[in-house]
């Protein structure tokens, strides 16, 4: 449970320097915000050899795919961990606009199917739009 490498990227992310080579993983402090067991989920990926991925976030708000992962050496024998960290910032934020998005659409469906008249209006009062039981009940199409 030594570091042995890292690239640069992973230096910034984790709070390393190149002094940190042959240091006993428990004694980095990574800056990750509420995540501080990585000691222990690479303990636990080296004992049940079962590779683990989890999100986790920087300080600066961008996320990170943090994957553990056993290392087999050709001999097929396990020699330490792996631990590869992915930027998923993007991918966070497409699926909170999927999710906002998701829920306008519902809220859509909901105000179309409505048994009532429902209509929007503008600022100056004057209709926007309006769903299928107002031009039932009004008798005027949407258009």
């Amino acid at each position: 449970m030594h570091i042995l490498r890292f690239t640069p990227e992973a230096a910034q992310l984790v709070n390393l320097i190149p002094t940190d080579v042959g240091w006993p993983l428990g004694h980095i402090v990574s800056n990750f915000v509420d995540y501080d067991h990585l000691v222990e989920d690479v303990n636990e990926v080296l004992i049940n050899l079962v590779p683990k991925d989890t999100e986790v976030q920087t300080p600066n708000g961008s996320w990170h795919l943090l994957r553990i992962r056993p290392y087999r050496t050709l001999e097929n024998s396990i020699m330490g961990a792996v631990i590869t960290l992915i930027d998923i910032t993007k991918m966070r934020q497409m699926k909170e606009i999927l999710k906002d998005s998701d829920s306008i659409r519902r809220l859509a469906l909901v105000v179309h199917d409505s048994n009532d008249a429902i209509t929007l209006q503008d600022l100056e009062g004057q209709i926007i739009a309006w769903n299928p039981m107002a031009e039932d009940i009004y008798g005027w199409s949407e258009a």
